[in-house]
């Protein structure tokens, strides 16, 4: 393989090895950090949700709370599902089914005023539920918002992420075939002058008449020439 090739090959595959991990780990962050931003947005939101919602629990207008929540579900698109649990017990929701089993003991017996847990249903769907005591805990708000309408969020970014890693691929391929091509005219100028001294040297020393010898700083000796045969025409 040409030396321009070589590389050609080296300096593109450093950058693009380069250039993806930029933009795996800028990806990943952009993910983390709109999960993070939503979920401490509905954090914020629940609190003030619970405090329409503990009203009409108190009040006990079911078919008003229901349709709280239901216009909250339908306004945040984040936001899977939303329920009341009373005594631990499902009070109002928007669920098609009812409430599955493993939201309700999803949080323990006691937690903080507001708290987040993991959930995934039995597609395996994550969801991440955000609970607030009502009634001094004798009831709580859960809101559930789903992972994958949270994380479409991020991809107009990530698909930003992706054209400005390929725009940056077709920069480096060309910087790298400008360094294969100034690098190999070096190497070359380089070789020709090296030959060229070499040739010098050669000539040199086969016109001289006399022996010529190197000595290294041990007296050892590290270059002897070739005295010219009598066919070369010097006494």
């Amino acid at each position: 393989m040409r030396l321009q090739s070589r590389v050609f090959l080296r300096v593109i595959g450093l950058l693009s090895v380069l250039i993806v991990s930029v933009c795996l780990t800028a990806a990943v962050f952009s993910l983390r950090e709109n999960r993070a931003n939503t979920i401490g947005s509905f954090r914020a939101q629940a609190l003030f949700l619970a405090d329409q919602v503990e009203r009409l629990v108190l009040w006990d207008d079911r078919v008003a709370l229901k349709a709280l929540l239901a216009r909250f579900a339908d306004e945040q698109s984040a936001v899977s599902y939303a329920f009341v649990a009373k005594m631990n017990k499902p009070y109002v929701h928007t669920f098609d089914v009812g409430v599955p089993a493993g939201l309700l003991d999803l949080h323990g017996g006691s937690f903080a005023a507001l708290s987040v847990r993991v959930w995934k249903n039995s597609g395996n769907e994550i969801f991440y539920d955000i609970v607030t005591s009502l009634e001094r805990g004798e009831a709580k708000l859960h809101l559930g918002l789903s992972r994958s309408e949270i994380d479409g969020q991020s991809y107009a970014k990530i698909w930003t992420i992706v054209f400005l890693g390929l725009a940056a691929l077709v920069v480096g391929t060309f910087l790298a075939g400008v360094t294969a091509v100034v690098t190999t005219r070096e190497v070359d100028t380089m070789t020709d002058a090296l030959r060229l001294s070499e040739e010098r040297v050669r000539l040199l020393l086969s016109s001289t008449a006399e022996g010529i010898f190197g000595i290294d700083l041990a007296g050892d000796s590290t270059f002897i020439s070739s005295l010219p045969s009598s066919d070369d025409g010097v006494i």
